[in-house]
């Protein structure tokens, strides 16, 4: 249930103090969304917010200017079934060692404190609601582990984005949007305003296409300090501060390099359907992004009370079960499929992070097929599809055989 707020920094400075791990949706009452997702009480990335793209490629482009942003190619079944894909981005440069640490702590720092600066000042504006989940399965919560040198300090973060904002709203700049564009209102007026060089320099940044933070960073300029100097301009009505859209990340995706290893056709593909059986809403939506990315129909169950009617409906050709649901665990609901008896030998994949021998033989003494651990990893689960359909077609073929030679020897045996 989502609970007002008066004071974000104090709830994330609380948050650190009890090494919360796990995620807080941040959200006002003009509908504007944030997410922090933390880990042992230090920030992992923040996301939402107006521009999380343009935020993203500002600092890319700050602190690796040695890489061509148009050139970067990502998979994007590397990104798009995660909660916060340019995090992702991030993620997979550095594991294949395309930026380094320094750089990868430095984005994520910076970004993270635009974040909590925009929350900080939509808060003076409007009420803000926050809801806080606890640890539960997430690729963002699970990268922490190996990438723990870029977590973010709340205390220090907090200091700096407390302090910037104070100098807004001594400046009297706190109703100014840091995510707006400076775009010149009447350059006559300007040009008998300022000198020839001001007036050049302003026709070159100031067109409405860069936000006061991207400015920032271009003219390696405090944002603060811009921000101040524009001021009298704003106020003459000689400049004015445009609201202008995100925009998309130019990421190079090729599907030439999306491998599945199957030996079906796409056409064929799209007549199975698998089920994912998991009450995490979250789990479901990775696993339907993997899923139909691959060619399959796609069909999900957050309450498993009503998994066995559900699945008789949908007649799926493949189940990913997760184990440790409420109510109904994996292992009963894995039996209760068992029992009946056209199921029975139905691909039951289970979901876990729950990854021990015991529970291993407990999962095969009920009838399950084979085990993923989670984090939920994309090439496991589509071997997993590929191998175990590929498995129940030859299956069906066999027994199309036999049944045909059956029929042969009957029609011999009579003649």
């Amino acid at each position: 249930m989502n609970e007002e707020t008066r004071n974000i920094a104090k709830q994330l400075n609380s948050l650190s103090l009890e090494r919360f791990t796990g995620r807080v949706d941040i959200q006002s009452v003009g509908q504007r969304n944030w997410n922090i997702f933390l880990r042992l009480g230090r920030i992992i990335w923040g996301k939402g917010g107006e521009h999380p793209n343009r935020s993203w490629q500002r600092y890319f482009n700050r602190y690796c200017p040695e890489i061509d942003i148009n050139s970067i190619d990502i998979d994007e079944r590397e990104t798009e079934a995660f909660e916060c894909p340019n995090y992702q981005i991030l993620i997979a440069l550095f594991d294949r060692k395309k930026i380094d640490k320094a750089q990868l702590k430095a984005i994520v720092k910076k970004h993270t404190e635009d974040v909590i600066f925009d929350i900080i000042q939509q808060e003076e504006k409007e009420r803000i609601y926050c809801e806080i989940q606890p640890e539960y399965d997430s690729p963002v919560l699970e990268s922490a582990l190996k990438i723990s040198f870029a977590l973010v300090n709340i205390k220090a973060t907090l200091l700096t984005v407390e302090e910037k904002w104070e100098f807004w709203k001594e400046n009297s700049l706190e109703y100014y949007n840091p995510n707006a564009a400076p775009i010149i209102r009447d350059k006559y007026e300007l040009r008998e305003e300022v000198s020839e060089a001001v007036y050049q320099n302003f026709v070159k940044f100031f067109d409405g296409s860069n936000t006061l933070r991207d400015l920032a960073v271009l003219m390696d300029i405090d944002i603060n300090r811009i921000s101040f100097s524009l001021l009298p301009y704003i106020r003459k009505g000689l400049l004015d501060l445009k609201q202008i859209e995100d925009i998309k990340l130019p990421i190079a995706t090729k599907a030439s390099q999306i491998n599945i290893n199957s030996s079906q056709k796409i056409g064929d593909r799209n007549k199975q359907k698998i089920i994912c059986i998991d009450d995490s809403a979250q789990i479901c939506y990775i696993m339907k992004q993997i899923v139909t990315r691959g060619g399959y129909n796609f069909a999900e169950i957050n309450q498993p009370l009503y998994a066995i009617p559900k699945i008789i409906e949908e007649k799926p050709d493949l189940i990913f079960l997760d184990l440790g649901m409420p109510i109904v665990n994996g292992y009963e609901m894995c039996s209760q499929i068992r029992r009946i008896s056209y199921l029975k030998d139905l691909p039951i994949v289970i979901l876990t992070s729950q990854d021990t021998i015991v529970d291993r033989v407990r999962a095969r003494i009920v009838g399950a097929t084979d085990f993923i651990s989670k984090p939920l990893n994309e090439s496991k689960i589509m071997n997993a599809i590929d191998k175990y359909l590929l498995l129940q077609k030859k299956k069906k073929s066999n027994r199309l055989e036999v049944d045909s030679s059956d029929k042969n020897f009957t029609k011999h045996s009579t003649t």
